[in-house]
């Protein structure tokens, strides 16, 4: 599998510090990603969900914009802010891209990293509360 910098990569990695431009590939072998033969890190860490993205369809550029996106207009302070939220928690598909070991708080699952760009697109008209959820809503009471 590929994976494209979605940003400039100026980071410390297991080879030591790395300064990547945007766009650039890295390849996957095993669960370590590399670029030009030399492993940077995991792709499951952080440094993976922050700089990079699934790019095995030519849409990594667009899958990072994207990510990013729904990630800003989450982290926005405001008084709205709470609304943006409520569609996703009250989202049984959305649900699918949440770490389920974390019942409490929501953080992004994987899943969300390497969602396709129509999942995407979705959770981003979701939260803009653009379309209605796909397979319903969360009932109270209900996991």
């Amino acid at each position: 599998m590929r994976y494209i910098t979605n940003r400039r990569m100026r980071i410390k990695s297991i080879s030591g510090d790395v300064n990547i431009p945007y766009g650039k590939s890295l390849d996957l072998a095993g669960d370590m990603l590399y670029y030009h033969g030399k492993p940077m890190f995991v792709r499951t860490s952080q440094n993976a969900r922050d700089y990079v993205s699934r790019d095995d369809d030519n849409k990594g550029k667009v899958r990072g914009k994207l990510v990013h996106e729904i990630m800003d207009m989450l982290a926005k302070p405001g008084e709205g802010r709470q609304a943006l939220w409520d569609r996703l928690w009250c989202d049984k598909y959305a649900l699918k891209f949440k770490a389920p070991q974390f019942a409490d708080y929501w953080i992004w699952d994987i899943s969300f990293y390497e969602a396709s760009i129509e999942d995407l697109e979705y959770l981003l008209a979701r939260i803009k509360n653009e379309v209605e959820p796909r397979d319903g809503i969360v009932e109270d009471g209900e996991d």
